[in-house]
């Protein structure tokens, strides 16, 4: 029984013997030999069956791709629309489509790629150049299927101005992956060159590595040491990408120069893998550029930035043959006998939109304190987002805009949110329930030279009911338009644990210097015994004052009261402690464990002492202190 059409099994039947000829060694089937039948099995695993005399010959499972396709639809990126951006081209074998992701809005994939012996290109609209006569961002998701080793042969990212245009594509898929010329162990490096997109720069995403040196035409990867999965650059319609080695008897293969290479990597591994491309145009009276690419610098799965590999390499523009400095650019992608998915979601095109945001978390309680990753708050404490959209430039309006704000709500209570536009019309309110479940996905209106910013204000209070320090997690916040997004990282921060004002340390017995007296009046000093210490766990920025009082003054055992007075001096001013409070110092906090020895900052002329007058009779005097700390609010 012949397996439904849409698991890619009329693909599977035109490949099969050409598959059975590999595997086997074979140079052809000997006409004996037919394929009886393939039938799928409940695994969506493929068996194929033959038929060699009277016995039968069962091969093993072939894996199936419906899933690995699927798969990748359905964990595609936020991405963003391609109408009147990007084409697949009517060129005679151009297998690439476009397709929309099922799960998420706004966003289309270029298939170029997906099944045996395919050729696929993608090219950017004639409005849509790329202009290598300004620098320029781009980024982009690829996705190379789940075929490991087995996986072939890869995309490529091309900036091109050959003639043909957005009909541009290699005459042959496998090895030249719809862009580098063909091998046919004939002519020489010039006509190698020649069968290339012409006037063309490439960046090789290749899953399959090429290094078969016989007649075959199968060698591009034979040199530079490569092992894996690579990605390389070169300029495919110049003599210079490739190189002529000699074998056997006046025999020939071919390799490609491969420039910036980065080497055994994963790439058909199920993921979805994001690149970022960054274009340093020519200074002055030279032709010659950077181009860096980074590849794997977000994380699939949330989207975080990460450190990614990296590479850059000199582009000279000259190559290119473009007076005004445009170019078409867009991807190719090639198959043979091994195949693969080749995916591509387009995050940011250069020229479309230009557009950036950022956010500032505040303290409010704190004086409007900012915020810096991982410092600490108190419980309580009133906090502050501003998210800020920015439109600078474009082709294009940065059109249909929605915020996908997400809050931790079980340490931030929101209690109001607003947005406000550069064009100074009524602002947006946002709703309690996007309040309440912290899913603030407000749709912004479409941002433009006349309407250049958008604000999103968030307030919300702090909230820790336990006595431990809680992290809040960063945040990567989206604000994903029909024709650009961009993403920012909301700083992740502490709450303190309920925090408490108290004592951490005071001295159980402190005493006066042995003073002998004189008949005259003294100032008797204190001894080195004396210690107070506050620790204030509330948080930076809380203010607090320690005040301190003698009940009544020092006696002896037998009730003799200590003539004179028991005094606190600073800056030489006295105030006596019998019987009220003197305030002695005042501290504002500067982190979540602030700890201060109120004692320490006192000298031989300022503190505590004791005034005796001349008529003091002798004797041992004792009595008590008391120390006082009192919360002051903020001014």
């Amino acid at each position: 029984m012949k397996p439904p059409r849409d698991n890619g099994v009329d693909t599977f039947f035109k490949g099969a013997d050409r598959l059975w000829r590999q595997l086997s060694g074979l140079a052809r089937l000997p006409s004996s030999w037919h394929i009886h039948e393939i039938t799928q099995w409940p695994n969506l695993r493929w068996s194929l069956v033959m038929i060699v005399g009277s016995c039968i010959l069962v091969s093993g499972y072939l894996v199936g791709r419906a899933d690995d396709y699927s798969d990748a639809l359905q964990s595609a990126p936020q991405g963003i629309k391609l109408t009147n951006v990007f084409a697949t081209a009517p060129t005679a074998g151009n297998q690439a489509t476009v397709v929309t992701a099922p799960k998420v809005a706004n966003t289309d994939v270029v298939r170029v790629t997906r099944g045996a012996g395919e050729l696929g290109s993608v090219w950017s609209t004639a409005n849509n150049f790329f202009d290598l006569k300004q620098s320029a961002t781009s980024s982009m998701w690829l996705n190379f299927g789940n075929q490991g080793n087995q996986a072939g042969d890869g995309l490529a990212l091309v900036l091109q101005n050959d003639a043909r245009g957005e009909r541009a594509l290699a005459k042959t898929g496998g090895q030249t992956l719809g862009v580098w010329g063909q091998d046919q162990n004939t002519g020489n490096v010039d006509t190698i060159a020649g069968s290339a997109i012409l006037n063309s720069w490439a960046l090789e995403f290749d899953t399959y590595v090429n290094n078969t040196v016989n007649q075959n035409g199968n060698a591009f990867d034979a040199a530079n040491g490569i092992q894996g999965a690579h990605i390389a650059a070169a300029y495919p319609g110049d003599r210079s990408a490739y190189q002529q080695h000699g074998y056997g008897f006046f025999q020939n293969y071919y390799t490609l120069n491969h420039q910036g290479l980065l080497d055994n990597l994963q790439l058909s591994d199920g993921q979805w893998h994001h690149l970022t491309l960054d274009w340093h145009a020519p200074s002055g009276s030279s032709t010659v550029g950077q181009m860096t690419y980074t590849f794997d610098d977000r994380n699939p799965q949330t989207a975080a930035s990460q450190t990614g590999k990296s590479a850059t390499v000199s582009l000279d523009t000259s190559k290119f043959n473009t007076p005004d400095g445009r170019v078409r650019w867009g991807f190719t992608g090639a198959t043979g006998v091994n195949y693969e998915n080749g995916l591509v979601v387009f995050e940011s095109v250069p020229g479309l939109v230009d557009g950036a945001t950022s956010v500032k978390l505040t303290d409010v309680t704190q004086h409007n304190r900012l915020i810096n990753a991982d410092e600490t708050v108190a419980a309580g404490d009133q906090l502050k987002y501003v998210y800020q959209v920015d439109y600078h430039s474009g082709k294009q309006d940065w059109m249909g805009i929605q915020s996908q704000i997400k809050m931790d709500m079980a340490r931030i209570k929101l209690t109001q949110g607003e947005i406000t536009y550069a064009d100074g019309q009524e602002p947006q309110t946002l709703s309690s329930s996007m309040l309440v479940t912290g899913q603030l996905t407000a749709k912004l209106r479409d941002l433009s030279q006349s309407n250049g910013s958008a604000t999103i204000t968030l307030t919300g209070a702090a909230q820790n009911n336990s006595t431990q320090t809680v992290a809040v997690a960063a945040q990567v916040q989206h604000f994903i338009g029909s024709n650009y997004l961009t993403s920012v990282t909301a700083p992740a921060f502490k709450i303190a644990g309920a925090g408490q004002l108290q004592f951490k340390t005071v001295a159980a017995d402190s005493s006066f210097v042995p003073t002998t007296l004189t008949g005259q009046s003294l100032k008797v000093a204190r001894n080195n015994d004396w210690q107070v210490v506050v620790a204030d766990s509330r948080g930076a920025g809380h203010n607090w004052q320690l005040q301190v009082c003698a009940p009544k003054m020092l006696a002896t055992d037998n009730g003799q009261t200590l003539a004179g007075d028991f005094v606190y001096q600073q800056d030489g001013q006295r105030q006596s402690i019998v019987g009220h409070n003197v305030t002695v110092a005042t501290h504002t906090t500067t982190s979540a464990n602030d700890q201060f020895d109120a004692i320490s900052t006192w000298s031989s002329e300022n503190g505590l002492f004791l005034m005796v007058p001349g008529t003091t009779l002798p004797g041992r005097y004792q009595g008590a202190v008391v120390w006082t700390l009192a919360d002051v609010p903020a001014s």
